[in-house]
């Protein structure tokens, strides 16, 4: 029993990490895909009861808070240059013109 509980608050941790470093995403539609998503896959394991499974998605998500964490640093490096000095650049974020994340 006490695997399972220390899983589940293993969970719970991670779970509310996620949702912390999604928002400190600069784009409003980048944070609401990794809310949407991070619910949906928690939502999908919820279930799980093999131990090495769980063990496995949790580690899976903790790569991926990671991930989040570097992505959020960026897209924010990046909001704050003034993209509209670069010629000839376009803006991968927006896929529009050079210009500040809208």
């Amino acid at each position: 029993m006490t695997s399972v509980t220390s899983s589940s608050n293993a969970a719970l941790r991670l779970y509310r990490a996620l949702f912390r470093e999604a928002a400190k995403m600069p784009v409003d539609f980048r944070r609401d895909f990794i809310r949407k998503r991070v619910r949906s896959e928690f939502e999908k394991s919820r279930l799980e009861t093999d131990p090495e499974q769980v063990a496995f998605l949790i580690q899976l998500g903790e790569v991926q808070l990671e991930n989040i964490s570097i992505q959020a640093a960026h897209l924010t490096e990046l909001a704050a240059m003034d993209m509209t000095d670069i010629k000839g650049v376009k803006n991968t974020v927006t896929g529009g013109a050079c210009r500040k994340f809208q």
